[in-house]
């Protein structure tokens, strides 16, 4: 129930003591900054109350215990923790930083069988951050359904009208998809394609402070296409000719740098070539498997010399991409962890 709370990552709870509420990013005054603080503390103190109780009885009943989220861990707090025997616990974000990290997920990451990440280098950074007995599986973040299609039908209206518009320029669509932060910054990608008679660039996601500072600096150059709620968000993708993943350690965490996102997949399934920064979590997917390129530096004359490789090899690009698609199975992913956490708890009885 409670890995269904449409809940914000929780490495964004704890970025510094003045961001200490995802709420307090959306209202940069400090009166509203300090209620909407308040109001944060006191939902999970609420939360925090109930469910140990509340999972008590399911836990009695549960064959296997596998806590899905941080925030379950977040919320639930030790007293939830200390109720489970054997438990499997998934860390979908790579929490380390300089600054407090909660102690809850290490206690949580300490105390389950096995460990789950969704990324090859976070699963060695977390055994030997957390101090874990046991490497933690790798659990990738491609979705389990995907439409495959591509221009699919829209369902919201206002984006379908301007998509329709983008497409009947007759320039190619360079799509970003997804939180819009400087952590991910898109003024590169404006900056190279604003005066290009062959691309245009178009954004999805969620209105924040980071967008409205874009919007007025550069608003004329890109096409904001505003925000819908998931899986539409793949209807809008799949009239994406390039896509933009970029990801920085602007904030102090390494987390963009091992970055493990579920929009890599989403693209890869219509066939859609990335254009990515370069970092590990990227380059050894993106580039490594020839599904788009990484450049080195997010500036005009890369960006450039990366779209032209991109379109050389487009069809080359667009297969790769599938086939990277194909080669992952999340079933078999989680079929092999389930029989790697049954036998360490057979070894260690």
């Amino acid at each position: 129930m409670w890995d269904q709370l449409d809940l914000p990552s929780a490495e964004h709870h704890y970025i510094s003591e003045k961001e200490a509420s995802w709420l307090t990013a959306y209202y940069p005054r400090r009166i509203a900054a300090s209620i909407a603080f308040r109001f944060a503390r006191l939902f999970r103190k609420m939360l925090l109350n109930k469910i140990p109780s509340h999972f008590s009885s399911v836990i009695k009943n549960s064959d296997i215990v596998w806590i899905l989220h941080e925030n379950t861990a977040l919320l639930g707090g030790k007293r939830f923790i200390k109720k489970l025997d054997n438990y499997l616990y998934t860390m979908y974000e790579l929490c380390i930083r300089d600054k407090k990290v909660p102690a809850i997920y290490k206690y949580a990451a300490s105390g389950a069988k096995l460990t789950v990440v969704p990324e090859y280098s976070r699963a060695h950074i977390a055994k030997a951050y957390y101090g874990l007995a046991e490497m933690p599986s790798v659990l990738s973040n491609k979705p389990i359904e995907h439409p495959r299609k591509r221009n699919m039908p829209i369902s919201d209206s206002d984006v379908a009208k301007k998509i329709e518009d983008l497409e009947a320029s007759g320039k190619k669509i360079i799509m970003y998809m997804g939180i819009l932060s400087d952590e991910r910054p898109i003024e590169p990608i404006v900056e190279a394609t604003c005066n290009n008679e062959e691309y245009i660039f178009a954004v999805l996601g969620a209105r924040t402070p980071y967008l409205d500072t874009l919007q007025k600096k550069m608003g004329d150059r890109f096409v904001y296409l505003g925000a819908v709620k998931p899986p539409h968000h793949l209807e809008i993708a799949s009239h994406a000719d390039i896509a933009y993943v970029s990801y920085t350690p602007n904030n102090g965490s390494i987390n963009a740098v091992f970055c493990a996102p579920n929009k890599v997949y989403e693209f890869a399934g219509f066939g859609i070539p990335m254009l990515c920064n370069d970092n590990p979590g990227l380059k050894y997917t993106v580039e490594h498997n020839n599904m788009g390129v990484c450049v080195a530096e997010l500036n005009t004359e890369s960006i450039t010399f990366a779209l032209e490789q991109i379109d050389s090899n487009y069809d080359a690009m667009s297969c790769a991409a599938i086939s990277y698609y194909d080669s992952e199975s999340v079933e078999d992913a989680v079929q092999k962890i389930l029989e790697r956490y049954q036998k360490i708890i057979k070894d260690k009885k």
